[in-house]
């Protein structure tokens, strides 16, 4: 919004008056508005390219929503309601996702967000002649590497580590490390019962290295949450 509309917003907003194009006239209103973006206002300020008084104007109750990425539970209801409305319109009712797909749709990051979601489940449609949707079909961007379920350690580190060396194992250092990071990542979802701010915070990490980690290490997060013990 340009900063001379951003004035004139300002002034609907405090005088509850406009004047229409071409108009000499004041018109009262008495309207609710509601003000998406997504950019930090609070820099646009610092910039010079929001105006301060705008944004407390509007700044009444915010509503924060997340990135797609950071809220994997939507993404198979999402995933479910775009495929049946484009499956409708396409004369493709009863279309399914396999669970194996719907597994690598919750470990994408999503950049486009539900825009990018809603795009690849129409894409998937086109692509799956049968009933199934599965990740044959799918954008090869879009699924993450083969998952791989997580695992507990048999024995000890020390153990473990003693008996690779002994047995001359190749890549020791990032098969250990791969493990620890994975047993260490699995502990502390299932502890925050799959929430991964929390579970970024628990292990001193942010969001997005902790993302990269359990894509690079094939953590599925809901195999991991069902799987946690009960007496957690």
């Amino acid at each position: 919004m340009p900063l001379p509309v951003q004035a004139k917003m300002l002034r609907l907003l405090q005088e509850q008056t406009f004047e229409r194009v071409g108009g000499n006239s004041l018109i009262a209103t008495d309207v609710r508005v509601i003000a998406a973006t997504n950019k930090n206002l609070e820099q646009s300020i610092e910039a010079g390219s929001f105006r301060n008084d705008l944004y407390y104007r509007l700044k009444v109750v915010t509503v924060s929503v997340p990135a797609l990425r950071d809220r994997a539970d939507d993404i198979p209801e999402l995933a479910r309601h775009f495929l049946g409305r484009y499956g409708r319109a396409m004369g493709r009712d009863g279309l399914a996702i396999t669970p194996d797909l719907m597994a690598r749709l919750r470990a994408y990051v999503w950049p486009g967000n539900v825009r990018e979601l809603q795009s690849v489940i129409r894409q998937g449609i086109l692509n799956t002649p049968g009933h199934e949707l599965g990740i044959e079909a799918w954008p090869s961007a879009i699924i993450a590497p083969p998952i791989v379920e997580p695992t507990e350690a048999s024995f000890g580190l020390a153990e473990r580590i003693e008996r690779m060396l002994g047995d001359g194992q190749p890549e020791v250092y990032g098969r250990i490390m791969a493990e620890v990071e994975r047993e260490l990542l699995t502990r502390a979802l299932r502890r925050t019962r799959g929430h991964q701010a929390q579970a970024s915070e628990l292990l001193g990490i942010n969001r997005t290295t902790l993302r990269t980690k359990l894509r690079e290490l094939g953590i599925a997060l809901d195999k991991v949450v069902s799987d946690r013990p009960m007496e957690d």
